[in-house]
């Protein structure tokens, strides 16, 4: 699955995309797939349910930044976001499976 990840979308993600990079994203991946990419967290203006769903059961951390959603391709920004959501310990012990 990591082979193919995003491919629909860039098909150079698999040869731009590094282990540790974070993505930025509000399409309803597979989390599995963007884990097996070493990508530990996904930026997005909001998140489809079963992608949250799937996210904390996979230990995927998920931030929503509504910002995003009215940003041009190439702005940058500094956004503190304070607390992680209250399944942080869930997240922090692995998903659901490690729990």
């Amino acid at each position: 699955m990591a082979e193919v990840c995003m491919e629909n979308y860039d098909a150079e993600f698999r040869t731009t995309a590094k282990a540790s990079d974070i993505l930025g994203s509000s399409r309803e991946q597979a989390a599995t797939s963007i884990l097996l990419k070493q990508i530990p967290l996904v930026v997005a203006g909001s998140f489809g349910k079963i992608f949250s769903r799937n996210s904390i059961n996979n230990a995927l951390l998920g931030v929503e930044l509504p910002a995003v959603m009215t940003e041009k391709g190439g702005s940058s920004w500094e956004q503190k976001v304070g607390e992680m959501p209250p399944m942080q310990e869930i997240i922090a012990y692995g998903g659901l499976e490690g729990w």
